[in-house]
Order: C-alpha cells, then sequence, then structure tokens
C-alpha cells in the first residue's frame, strides 16, 4: 500500500515537472510613441460632391417660328459677343416684311390724300363753296388715315425684328455647350425652343448642400475651404441653425480654359 502511494506522487512530480518547462517566455515590453503637445487650430476638411455653374450660364432660344439652316460653332468652344450660332432660314420672313412695307406704303398714300382733302376744303368752307360736314368727313378720314400709317409702321418693326431673330449671336463671352437641336429642324413653333448655352468662365460657381455642423450658427458664417486646380474666394450663404441642411455656394475662379460646363442631352 504504502509502495502504491509513493509511485503515484513519483508520477504526479514528473507530470508537473514537464508541463513547467513548455510554457512560454513573456513577452517583452510594449513599444510606445511619444509626441509633444502642442495646441494649435486644425483645419476641419470635407470632400463633397457637388454641381458646379457658370458665374452667368445664358440660354439660346429661337425666338421666331422657323427650320434651322445651319449650326454655325462647334460645340465646347469659347465664342465671344456676336459670334454666329444659329442660322433660321429667312424667306417666310422676308416675305412677311415686305408684305407689311406694302401694307404700310398704301396707308401712307391714302394719308397723303387725306391730307390733300383737308387742305382743300378748309378755305372752300369758309367761302361757303362746300358744306362744313364734308369737311369734318376729309378731318375724320385724315385722322384714320394716320392711324393706319402708325399701325403699319408698328407691323413693319415687328416684321422686322423678326427677321433680325433668324441670325442668332453670343450675348456673351463665354463656353458654347452641346447643341440641342440639329439642322433641318423645326424650331420656336408655340414655344421658344431652348437651343444650347453659352456660360461665362471668368468664374464658376459650386453649389452643395451640406448639414449645418459644418458650419457655425451665425447667418454668414465663413467656411475655410480648398479648392484645387486655381479656385479661389467662397461663403456660405442661407445658413440657420434652425435647419438640418443649408446651401454652400463657392466661387471659383478657374484657369481660362480649366473648367467647361458640359450640357447633356
Amino acid at each position: 500500500m504504502n509502495k502504491t502511494m509513493l509511485v503515484a506522487v513519483a508520477v504526479a512530480a514528473v507530470v508537473v515537472g514537464g508541463c513547467g518547462a513548455k510554457e512560454k517566455a513573456a513577452p517583452p515590453p510594449p513599444e510606445v510613441y511619444v509626441a509633444e503637445v502642442v495646441q494649435r487650430d486644425v483645419p476641419v476638411e470635407s470632400e463633397l460632391v457637388g454641381q458646379t455653374r457658370g458665374a452667368q450660364d445664358v440660354e439660346i432660344r429661337a425666338r421666331v417660328e422657323g427650320y434651322l439652316d445651319r449650326v454655325a460653332f462647334s460645340e465646347g468652344t469659347f465664342v465671344t459677343r456676336g459670334t454666329l450660332l444659329y442660322q433660321i432660314d429667312p424667306k417666310d420672313l422676308q416675305a412677311a416684311l415686305a408684305r407689311a412695307q406694302g401694307d404700310l406704303a398704301s396707308a401712307q398714300a391714302r394719308f397723303a390724300k387725306s391730307e390733300n382733302d383737308v387742305a382743300r376744303y378748309t378755305p372752300l368752307v369758309a367761302q361757303q363753296a362746300v358744306s362744313r360736314q364734308e369737311l369734318d368727313n376729309a378731318v375724320a378720314a385724315r385722322d384714320a388715315a394716320k392711324a393706319q400709317v402708325d399701325a403699319g409702321q408698328a407691323i413693319v418693326d415687328k416684321a422686322r425684328n423678326d427677321l433680325s431673330y433668324t441670325t442668332i449671336t453670343s450675348p456673351i463671352d463665354g463656353i458654347v455647350g452641346t447643341t440641342l437641336v440639329k439642322a433641318g429642324s423645326l424650331v420656336g413653333r408655340g414655344e421658344s425652343t431652348l437651343l444650347t448655352t453659352v456660360s461665362r468662365i471668368a468664374s464658376k460657381g459650386f453649389v452643395r448642400w451640406i448639414p449645418t455642423f459644418f458650419a457655425s450658427g451665425s447667418h454668414q458664417a465663413p467656411m475655410p475651404h480648398t479648392i484645387r486646380p486655381g479656385a479661389r474666394s467662397s461663403s456660405v450663404r442661407n445658413v440657420a441653425a434652425s435647419r438640418p441642411i443649408l446651401r454652400v455656394q463657392l466661387l471659383i475662379t478657374p484657369e481660362p480654359t480649366l473648367m467647361r460646363s458640359v450640357t447633356a442631352a
């Protein structure tokens, strides 16, 4: 009995000694990086996706009805004020102007005759050679003829303006966008058809709606930013602390040919 217990104790000791031999070594102490504490302002940066707009985007529309003869520009190119963009077939409007001028000439002839009648009847009434009624009729006819001349002149002016609208030029210096119509298309029927857009590129706007926590609670809160390339000047507008989002508009001054507006069809 005693011999059996001694053997068991010896075996246990061997097992314990073997387990102690398999224990791993303690890990080395961790490396700790230390930096000097400095108090300074740190800019808050955020990348935003928004929409760029020209400082002045001018819609080019057809102001008269007609078939488009030709598109006189290359899309995406720089144009100056007065550059020809579109030419509408002027034949119908030329005919309308000629008809209006003919009607005006007839009205002017009737007015001249009525004036002569008044000039002739006036001394005859004093001589009682003609009745006062005839003179009154001549004066009324003269006044009516004068009104017809004025109306005819207005029609001629409108017809001349309509004819000038067949030649469509750029009203500003800028980049012309994509043409929305092609040669041979009927434009201006019942509406002023949108043809293209010309954008002034001296500066462009960047518009984006962002959460209000990016700006302070003031109504006109400045917002530090960096927009590359070639951009500068910005402001946060329409800031209201009670609103969950606000509209940010940045004014960008790019290089002359750095940014261009593209109109998708």
